[in-house]
This record gives C-alpha cells, structure tokens and sequence, in this order.
C-alpha cells in the first residue's frame, strides 16, 4: 500500500558516535549525507513536509536543514539537539542567526559522575558545559537550554541541575524520563529505571523547581500530558502539553499521532517506523521506502493506538493512551518481549492522580 495521506515525514540519521548508555536511538551507521539530500528532494516533490532528525549535528546536517526549511518556520521540534562535537562555520553561523531555532544540549546532572551514569564518561561533563557556554557566545539571541534524562539515581539532583540552569542563564530545563527502550536495557542495570513512586517524586521535584525558576522548565512528550503540572511553554511554543506534536502537528483525538499523520524514514535503511522513538526496533517497522516511494504494509499502530490500552482509567480522555513507544518498551521491563497493545505505566496523568 502507497500511503498517500501520509504529509509528513521525519529521516532519522543514525549519526551519533557516543553511544550513550540510555540512547533509544539506532546504534551509529554511516550514511552519506548526499543520498540523505536525494531522499529529501524525493520526499518533497511527492508533496511531502520533511524534517531531518539527526542524533549529533555536523556541518552536513546544518546543509541538510536548510534543504528541509523546517527551522524556517518550525512545527514540531523548535530546537536542535547539539552534542560537544557541534562546531558551525562562520557562515553556518550567519545561516543560523536567520533561523527560527533553538539549541539543547544533553547533561544528565550537575557532576561529572552523575553525569557519565548515562554518558560513559566523566569527561563529557566539562566539554558538554563549555559547548554551552560557547554557543550562548556565539548566538547570544538564541534560545538555548539543557535536557536531563531522569533515572533513578538523579532524582534526588534536579534541584542542583535547576541551580545549574540558573547560574548559567539557560532559556529552558527539559526533564526526560529514562524509557527501558535501545540500548538502556543493556548497558544499565534494572534498578535505575523508574518504578511508578520514581515517576511522582521526579515530576514533583520538577514541578518544585518550576516554581522558583527564572527559565522555563520543560516536560518531554514521553511523560504523556502534563499540562496539570507545568504550564505550557513559551520559550518553545510548538511544545504541546495536551498531545504530543514533537514530530507532526497534534491530533486532537490522540496523544500519541505516530504513524497517523507522520512517519518516520531510517536513513540508513529505509525502513519505516510511525515515529522515531521507534526506530531501533525491527518489530515496530510498518514499511520501506521502495521505487522512492513510501509503502506501508503493516499497519499494526493503527489498531493499538485507537484502541483504548489504558481502560478503565479514568483519566483515559485526557490521555489517549499517553506516549505509545514509552508503553510498548515497558512490555520488555514487565514481561520481558515487546508488546505493542500494553497499557500506559509511565502516564504523568495516573502517577500523580490522588
């Protein structure tokens, strides 16, 4: 089947080098940046909205994106997600300056040794802070902000990581829950993932430091709807409490619109997944791109996601199942295999209910 209603459509770049302990993201895979552009040019005469995702960000990448135009007027991810190897020419600068974009680098607590619990390194802690202050250098008009995976033992440091976020003038704090997606189960051990009380005490230390932040704090679309914790954001304004619309617009009747107005192209194989969330897992392919044309021949996310996995909560109207990768990877922690009808056990909305 030629999926037709399919608008948009995200390549995910298999790009990264450092192999983060927690990464739910394809291990690194060499693709040339010029069958990436054909990809794109493909994907855009059919009528196609495309945006690159790409794990770690080189100059290649910044040519790609002014091919994509989707930080001309973003929907979706209004920032990029840059590592310590960024490093633009001056006239990439110029082209940025022009851009209606934002940057995000990943540190994961406020000392070198939390920080490497999902880094592998101590090291990354310095060279993560220094990249920062550099860009704030650099591009003093942009938006720039840091995203700290939440596991079980950094908990107790988001109020360091908000003191952080102060002293060096961040425009925003996003907080990720660590998901038992990619790699994570392998490299870390089954106690630093976040049992339900985990989940509630992160999203009250988080909503604590909200509240006497001079930044705005963020939540990431896999906690679900979150609106009754934080107000929704303004330094992002794309960012959707209600639904999630990182990657597509968001669809009123489901948080989760992976696979219904967006899909997800790996760059490496092209293999087709509903988001890219799920695109290290050969399971949750729905299709390829075959005679450059998007073809869908397994539409399993169509009868998991409209369905109601989460009842009888009675929170189910204002969920709609919540985040469906951060569902369907809990059937691993839980019953040790994928299972792509699992409830939701990571929603914001049930952890904190009363």
């Amino acid at each position: 089947m030629v999926a037709k209603d399919i608008k948009n459509v995200t390549i995910v770049n298999p790009s990264c080098k450092y192999s983060c302990n927690h990464c739910g993201y394809p291990s690194y895979s060499k693709v040339n940046s010029e069958n990436i552009k054909n990809f794109i040019k493909i994907l855009q005469d059919s009528g196609k909205t495309v945006k690159l995702y790409d794990m770690d960000i080189t100059t290649d990448s910044l040519d790609l994106f002014q091919l994509t135009g989707q930080y001309d007027n973003p929907k979706g991810f209004g920032w990029m997600n840059v590592t310590e190897s960024f490093n633009p020419t001056d006239e990439q600068l110029s082209q940025l300056e022009k851009m209606t974009v934002g940057f995000c680098l990943s540190l994961h607590g406020s000392t070198p040794e939390i920080n490497s619990i999902l880094t592998g390194s101590t090291k990354r802690h310095e060279q993560i802070l220094k990249k920062y202050n550099q860009l704030r250098n650099l591009l003093p008009d942009k938006p720039i902000g840091l995203a700290m995976v939440i596991h079980s033992e950094n908990i107790h440091n988001i109020q360091d990581m908000a003191q952080i976020g102060k002293d060096m003038n961040v425009s925003f704090l996003e907080f990720i829950n660590i998901l038992y997606a990619g790699s994570a189960p392998h490299k870390l051990g089954k106690e630093h993932f976040l049992s339900k009380n985990d989940l509630k005490n992160a999203l009250m230390e988080i909503k604590k430091a909200s509240e006497y932040s001079f930044f705005e704090i963020l939540l990431d679309s896999t906690w679900g709807p979150t609106d009754h914790i934080l107000a929704p954001p303004t330094i992002i304004p794309e960012a959707n409490y209600r639904n999630c619309s990182m990657f597509a617009p968001a669809l009123q009747d489901k948080f989760c619109n992976a696979g219904y107005n967006h899909v997800v192209i790996r760059a490496d194989n092209l293999s087709i997944f509903p988001c890219p969330g799920m695109s290290f897992y050969e399971e949750l392919k729905i299709g390829e791109l075959i005679d450059n044309k998007i073809k869908i021949d397994n539409e399993w996310h169509k009868q998991v996601i409209s369905s109601e996995p989460c009842n009888p909560c009675e929170d189910y109207e204002n969920c709609k199942g919540g985040c469906r990768i951060s569902a369907i990877t809990e059937g691993i922690r839980k019953f040790g295999q994928i299972k792509k009808d699992i409830g939701q056990y990571n929603c914001a909305k049930y952890v904190t209910r009363k």
